[in-house]
């Protein structure tokens, strides 16, 4: 996991090949960190995710909690056919922009 940061508080952080059990600590505080850090938007990139379990979904419906309460906003970038599907499944796309590609999660991000 990795964070890239812009001159506008836009974070970038990039998720692993694979969110299942073992990863989800370290990710659920990663994301909270990041989105409570400092007020801004934060962009979950996981153009690189090829798995994605519940505790991934946990992970990142906690990271929209805790944006909400410090004011910042998340989108996240999927482009991985089966990780967008378990996403739209449980709604996420209605609570949270999802995008393609990491451009246009940035291209939106700076407006």
């Amino acid at each position: 996991m990795t964070v890239t940061t812009f001159s506008r508080p836009v974070r970038v952080l990039t998720t692993p090949r694979v969110i299942d059990p073992s990863v989800r600590d370290h990710l659920t505080e990663f994301l909270e960190r990041a989105v409570t850090w400092e007020p801004g938007h934060v962009i979950v990139d996981m153009s690189c995710t090829t798995f994605c379990d519940p505790s991934g979904v946990s992970a990142l419906v906690h990271a929209l909690r805790g944006a909400q309460h410090s004011g910042s906003t998340v989108s996240v970038v999927v482009s991985h056919r089966p990780v967008r599907r378990v996403l739209d499944l449980v709604g996420l796309g209605k609570v949270m922009p999802l995008y393609p590609s990491l451009r246009e999660a940035q291209s939106a991000a700076g407006r």
